[in-house]
Formats: C-alpha cells, sequence, structure tokens
C-alpha cells in the first residue's frame, strides 16, 4: 500500500523526499515486529505431548 500511495503521490505532487520515504518504511517494520511480539506473548507456548499423554 505504502509504495502504491508513493508511486500516486510522486506522479501528482513531485518526489517524495527520502528520508520521509525511509521513514515511513522503517515504523511499518518496527510496528510489524512490535504487534508480532505482543501477539506471541499473549498466546500461550504449544505444548508438547509426552508419551504418556499420547497412550491417555
Amino acid at each position: 500500500m505504502f509504495i502504491a500511495g508513493k508511486i500516486f503521490w510522486n506522479q501528482v505532487f513531485g518526489k517524495l523526499d527520502p528520508a520521509i520515504s525511509l521513514s515511513v518504511t522503517l515504523a511499518l517494520l518496527g510496528g510489524g515486529v512490535v504487534v508480532s511480539l505482543l501477539r506471541t506473548r499473549r498466546d500461550p507456548p504449544p505444548t508438547a505431548l509426552t508419551a504418556n499423554q499420547e497412550s491417555a
């Protein structure tokens, strides 16, 4: 989505400053990492079945 928006911006308003583009890209990547860490922290880890649990 960002790349499409950047292409649209370049066609309508002119070239976008590389610092802005890099900042948005880093913010999106960082936000994705934070959301991923928060979601996996909430979910309990899967437990491995032991031999006793499999036969029960």
